[in-house]
C-alpha cells in the first residue's frame, strides 16, 4: 500500500508503507517512491529505521535531476507476530521529511447475506439464486459446506483484496418436505459465516385430458378413426399442470410384455416442460404399416418427481385398398388364326386408399395381350384394360390371368377362346365350362381325358372311390399366384407341370446362336396331353419342339434357344405354351358334360448382352419401401407382403432378388425386366417356430448396382398378460345379495384373439358378463364377475375359458373365484330401552347403537311393530352396515295414554329376514296439582 503526495518542496514521494499480510519468519519487499518536480536539480540522504525488522540500501546521496523518479527499496522481515511501526527520514538542502513504515497483523472481512430463501419449487427441478462474495479486506481463500439439495458452485476459490466473487446456489429437491439449511463459509485464517438457506420441494400435480376415461386405469382416450395404410393422421392430448410449482413430464410407450413391431403410434415430442397452473398439448401421430388391423397402444405420463403416472390409452384402425375386376370372365369364342378379338374388364379401386397393379400378361408369343400391364389406381378411381386374343394355332386357350396389386390380394380374370381354321374346328370354351371342370376336379374326374371321363359316368354311379381333388380357385389368392410358381402351400390338384420357372442365361455375346438351356414339362394326368407353344418370330428365345403329345404320367423335355440380335441390351420374355387333352382339338369328340379346359405354362427367360468393357445402364428406379413388416401368423400360416419397384428412367430396369438359403421367405418373381412402369414383387413368409425373424434380402438391379430390403416377420402364439392376478376374491355377502368386480386381461401378442369363458348349468355363484369378445392385439378387455350366494358357505370354483386366433389353435387357462356366502342379521345395543315415567305427550329421545356382527355387508330397513299407548319414531329407517360395524340410532319417544304399559317393537328386515331388534317399553301419567295451603282474605 503506497500513495504519493508531496511532502517537501519539490519532492514527490510515497506517503507511507503498510504490510498487511504477512508470516513470521517471512522476508516481504515493497518501494519507496521519489520524484523530483521542481526545476532544479536536488540531492537526497536519507537514514535507515531504527527497527533491525526493517532494513533499505546503504545510504547513499541521491542525486535526482528534474523530472526523473528514484525508487529505494524496504525489506521487512518479522521475527513475531505483532505490530511494527517505524520511518525512513529523508534530508534534502531545503528541507527535512519521513516516510512512515508499518506492518498491521492481517485481519480478514467478507461480506454475504444472511439468508436465501427459494420459495416453492417442484421435486427433482431446479431453482437457482446468486449471491456476491465480497471481501473488505486482504486477499484470502474460500470454501463452502453444504448439505444436499442444496449446492454452491463455486464452493472454493481464492478472493482477491477488495474484491468480489459471484456465488450461484441450486436448490433440488428429492422429495416434497420443508428444506432448512446452513451453509458454512470459510475463509481466512479460520473465520466462519454462516447462510441459511430454505425451500420447500413440493409434488407437481398432472392431468391428462379434460375429462377421465370410462376405462378402469386409463386417463385419456384416444380414438382415431380408419386411416390409410401409409398415411398418417394426428391428434392431440391436453396435459395440464394443477400445482403452483412447474413440471416436467415424459412419454414413453408402456410396453406390457409385448413384442413392439407395430409402432404405429408416435408422440413428436417425448419431454414436455409445464409451467405452474397452465397445460400443453402433446400431438400424437398415427400411421399404420399394415392394412386391415387394429392397433392399441399404451403410453405412461410421467411427471418429473410424481410418484403416480397417468395412461393414455391410444386406438386406431387402418384400412387397405379395396379393389375389383369386372368382369371375371371373358369369353372370345371361335376366332380365326391370325386374326384378333376384343374385349375390355375394368379394375375399379372402391376404396379411399392407392394402390398400384400389375398385370402377368406380357407374354411375347402368348395368344393373350393386354393394352397396359402396370399403373397406379388413385382413391375412387378405375382403368380400363384392353385384352386382345390372337390365337397362333387352331388350338382352345385358357388363361387365369393375374392381376398383383399392392398391399390387396390379387385378383384374377379367366380368359377363354379357340383358335379356328378351315380344316381344325376345337371344343368351344364358354364360361360354364369353368364351373363343370371345377365340379369334375372336385369328384376326381379331372385327371382323365374326356373319352374316358364320359365312359366312367356312365359306368359309374358312386364317385366315391374316385380320389378327389381341390380345385385352385378354391385356394387362397395368394396362394393361387404362388401355384404358378409351383409354390402353393395348399394342395391342390395338379394335372400339367414345369420344372423351372426361370431361365436365366446370362451374359452372352451378341450375333452367337449357341445359348440354349432345357426345360420339362410333366403330364400328371391319365390322358394324352398336347402342348403347343407360342409362335412368335420377333422374340430371340425361341422353343424346340414347338408341338408335342406327352403320354399319361410321362415328361417331355424342350430346348430353349437364345439368339441375341444387339449388343449391350437387356432381354427378357415370359414363353408360355397351352397344354390340352387332345379330345379337345376336335369339338366333335368333347360335349359339354366331358369339357374340359387346357392349362397355360411360362417360363420366363431372360439375359444380357453387354460387353465386359461396356457399363450398364445406370438404373432409375423408386421404390415404396425399404423395411418391410409382415402381418402376425400363426406357425405353418403364410403371410404375404408385396414391393413396388417403379422405372423411373428411360432405359430397362432388370431387377434379380437372391433367395432365402432357409426357405423362410420367398420372392416372386426373383426377376424381371421393367421396360416402362412398374413392377409388384410378392414376398411369402412361411415358419413354424413362434419368434421374430430378419432377413436381409438382396435385389440387384441391372447386375452392379444392389439394394438391401428388411424383411421382418414374427410367428405369434396366442398370449395373454392378467395385469393384476390369476384370481379374484369377493367380500363375504349375506345370502342372495350380490356384488360384482371387474378383471381385466390383455392381449399381448399381434393377432385379434377370441376369448370364450366357460360356461356352467350348475349355478355356483359367479357370473360373467360378457361371456364371448374378441380382443385386439395389445387390447385390455374387462369383464364384469358378479358374486351371488345362494346359501350360507365358502365358494370357491375354476373358471375355465379358452383363447384362440383360429379355432383349431384353443389354448385353454382358468381363474380362481372365491367369496362366501352368510346369514345377515344386526343387533341393537341394548335390545331394551326402558323410558321410565313419561308424562303424557311429551317427547323424549334415546339412543341406540345397530351392530353388525357378520363380515359382510348388510342393507336393512327398520319398520314399526306393534305399539301400545305410544308413538316411537326412528332418526334413520334404512340403509346398507358394513361387516362388523355399527352406528348410532336416535329414537323419539311420546305416550299416548296414561293407561296400561307403554311398548312398542322395532322390526329389522334384512335380504328377506324379518326380526325384532329392538323393544321400547315404558310408563306414561299426567300431571297432578295438589294444593298444600288455603287462605281466604278477610
Amino acid at each position: 500500500m503506497a500513495t504519493m503526495q508531496e511532502i517537501s518542496k519539490g519532492i514527490l514521494s510515497t506517503r507511507q508503507v503498510v504490510w498487511n499480510n504477512w508470516e513470521p519468519g517471512g522476508e516481504y519487499t515493497k518501494i519507496i517512491k521519489l520524484k523530483n518536480v521542481d526545476r532544479k536539480t536536488q540531492k537526497i540522504k536519507y537514514r535507515t529505521p531504527s527497527n533491525k525488522c526493517f532494513s533499505t540500501k546503504y545510504p547513499e546521496t541521491i542525486t535526482l535531476v528534474s523530472g526523473n523518479t528514484v525508487k529505494i527499496p524496504v525489506t521487512f522481515k518479522p521475527l513475531e507476530k505483532e505490530i511494527y511501526k517505524d520511518q525512513v527520514e529523508f534530508y534534502t538542502t531545503r528541507d527535512t521529511f519521513s516516510v512512515g513504515i508499518k506492518a498491521t497483523i492481517p485481519t480478514f472481512n467478507v461480506s454475504i447475506p444472511t439468508k436465501v430463501g427459494f420459495g416453492t419449487c417442484g421435486v427433482y427441478r431446479t431453482i437457482t439464486r446468486t449471491i456476491t462474495l465480497v471481501n473488505n479486506s486482504i486477499e484470502t481463500y474460500f470454501k463452502w459446506s453444504y448439505e444436499a439439495p442444496f449446492v454452491v458452485d463455486p464452493n472454493l476459490g481464492l478472493l482477491s483484496e477488495k474484491g468480489s466473487c459471484e456465488i450461484n446456489i441450486t436448490f433440488t429437491p428429492a422429495d416434497a418436505l420443508v428444506y432448512d439449511s446452513v451453509a458454512v463459509l470459510s475463509y481466512g485464517t479460520g473465520e466462519h459465516k454462516e447462510l441459511c438457506l430454505t425451500g420447500l420441494g413440493k409434488y407437481p400435480y398432472i392431468v391428462v385430458g379434460n375429462s377421465p376415461s370410462s376405462e378402469d386405469g386409463i386417463d385419456e382416450l384416444i380414438s382415431f378413426s380408419e386411416v390409410p395404410t401409409g398415411e398418417k393422421s394426428s391428434k392431440s392430448v391436453v396435459i395440464r399442470n394443477l400445482s403452483d410449482v412447474d413440471a416436467s413430464v415424459f412419454i414413453s410407450i408402456d410396453k406390457h410384455d409385448t413384442v413392439i413391431l407395430d409402432k404405429a403410434f408416435r408422440f413428436r415430442k417425448r419431454e414436455h416442460y409445464i409451467p405452474a397452473n397452465s397445460s400443453i398439448n402433446a400431438t400424437v401421430d398415427f400411421k399404420p404399416r399394415l392394412g386391415d388391423m387394429h392397433f392399441t397402444e399404451y403410453f405412461k405420463v410421467e411427471p418429473q418427481g410424481f410418484p403416480i403416472e397417468c395412461v393414455v390409452k391410444c386406438t386406431g384402425a387402418s384400412i387397405g385398398p379395396c379393389v375389383t375386376a369386372s368382369p371375371t370372365v371373358l369369353t372370345f369364342n371361335y376366332t380365326d388364326v391370325g386374326l384378333e378379338s376384343i374385349r375390355k374388364f375394368r379394375i375399379t379401386n372402391v376404396s379411399a386408399v392407392h394402390t398400384s397393379y400389375d398385370l402377368h400378361l406380357d407374354s411375347e408369343d402368348g395368344a393373350f395381350t393386354v393394352n397396359r400391364v402396370s399403373g397406379d389406381l388413385e382413391p375412387s378411381s378405375e382403368v380400363e384394360v384392353v385384352v386382345k386374343f390372337r390365337p397362333y394355332r387352331p388350338v382352345p386357350y385358357h388363361k387365369r390371368a393375374t392381376i398383383i396389386l399392392h398391399n390387396h390380394e390379387p385378383l384374377f380374370i379367366d380368359l377363354l377362346g379357340s383358335g379356328v381354321s378351315q380344316d381344325v374346328r376345337p371344343a368351344l370354351l364358354t364360361q360354364s365350362s369353368l364351373s363343370a371342370v371345377a365340379c369334375k376336379i372336385e369328384k376326381g374326374l379331372s385327371v382323365y381325358p374326356p373319352q374316358v371321363q364320359k365312359t366312367m359316368t356312365e359306368a359309374v354311379d358312386d364317385f366315391t372311390k374316385l380320389i378327389p381333388g381341390i380345385s385352385i380357385t378354391s385356394v387362397p389368392s395368394n396362394s393361387q399366384f404362388f401355384s404358378l410358381f409351383q409354390l402353393a402351400e395348399d394342395q391342390y390338384t395338379l394335372h400339367v407341370s414345369l420344372d423351372l420357372q426361370t431361365l436365366d442365361f446370362g451374359k452372352c455375346q451378341a450375333f452367337e446362336r449357341v445359348h440354349h438351356k432345357n426345360v420339362t414339362i410333366t403330364n400328371h394326368t391319365r390322358g394324352r396331353v398336347t402342348v403347343v407353344w407360342g409362335d412368335n418370330p420377333n422374340t430371340p428365345f425361341t422353343i424346340l419342339p414347338a408341338e408335342i403329345d406327352i403320354q399319361p404320367l410321362k415328361s417331355a423335355s424342350f430346348r430353349v434357344t437364345f439368339s441375341p440380335r444387339l449388343p449391350n441390351k437387356f432381354y427378357g420374355s415370359l414363353i408360355e405354351c397351352t397344354c390340352f387333352y387332345k379330345e379337345l382339338r376336335d369339338a366333335h369328340l368333347v360335349s359339354d358334360e366331358t369339357i374340359a379346359l387346357p392349362w397355360t405354362l411360362g417360363v420366363y427367360c431372360c439375359a444380357e448382352t453387354f460387353d465386359v468393357t461396356q457399363e450398364v445402364f445406370i438404373p432409375r428406379y423408386s421404390i415404396t419401401e425399404t423395411s418391410v413388416l409382415f402381418p402376425p401368423t400363426l406357425p405353418d400360416s403364410p403371410v404375404y407382403r408385396t414391393l413396388v419397384i417403379r422405372n423411373t428412367g428411360n432405359t430397362p430396369l432388370k431387377y434379380s432378388f437372391e433367395e432365402d438359403p432357409l426357405g423362410l421367405f420367398i420372392v416372386k418373381p426373383m426377376s424381371g425386366l421393367i421396360r416402362d412402369g412398374l413392377a409388384i414383387i410378392t414376398v411369402r413368409f412361411l415358419a413354424n417356430l413362434p419368434k421374430t425373424y430378419e432377413y436381409k434380402v438382396k435385389c440387384t438391379l441391372n447386375t452392379k448396382h444392389p439394394v438391401i430390403f428388411t424383411l421382418t416377420a414374427a410367428v405369434e402364439t396366442p398370449t395373454i398378460n392378467l395385469p393384476h392376478q390369476d384370481s379374484i376374491c369377493f367380500i363375504p355377502l349375506s345370502v342372495d345379495d350380490s356384488s360384482s368386480q371387474m378383471f381385466g386381461i390383455q392381449n399381448t401378442s399381434r393377432l385379434p384373439l377370441c376369448l370364450d369363458w366357460k360356461t356352467t348349468t350348475n349355478h355356483d355363484g359367479f357370473s360373467v358378463n360378457p361371456t364371448s369378445t374378441v380382443i385386439d392385439p395389445n387390447d385390455i378387455q374387462q369383464f364384469k364377475w358378479t358374486f351371488t350366494p345362494e346359501e350360507e358357505k365358502m365358494y370357491a370354483v375354476n373358471r375355465g375359458f379358452s383363447i384362440y386366433h383360429t379355432p383349431i389353435s384353443k389354448e385353454k387357462m382358468s381363474i380362481r373365484l372365491m367369496g362366501k356366502g352368510t346369514r345377515s342379521s344386526l343387533k341393537c345395543t341394548p335390545d331394551v330401552v326402558d323410558m321410565g315415567i313419561s308424562v303424557v305427550n311429551k317427547e323424549s329421545n334415546r339412543s341406540v347403537t345397530l351392530f353388525n356382527p357378520n363380515c359382510s355387508t348388510v342393507t336393512y330397513k327398520l319398520t314399526m311393530g306393534d305399539t301400545n299407548n305410544c308413538e316411537v319414531t326412528l332418526s334413520k329407517d334404512g340403509g346398507a352396515l358394513a361387516g362388523f360395524s355399527s352406528e348410532i340410532i336416535w329414537l323419539s319417544y311420546t305416550p299416548t295414554s296414561e293407561s296400561g304399559q307403554c311398548s312398542a317393537q322395532v322390526l329389522c328386515n334384512s335380504h328377506g329376514n324379518t326380526e325384532t331388534c329392538l323393544t321400547v317399553v315404558g310408563k306414561a301419567t299426567y300431571p297432578k296439582l295438589s294444593f298444600v295451603d288455603i287462605r281466604s282474605l278477610g
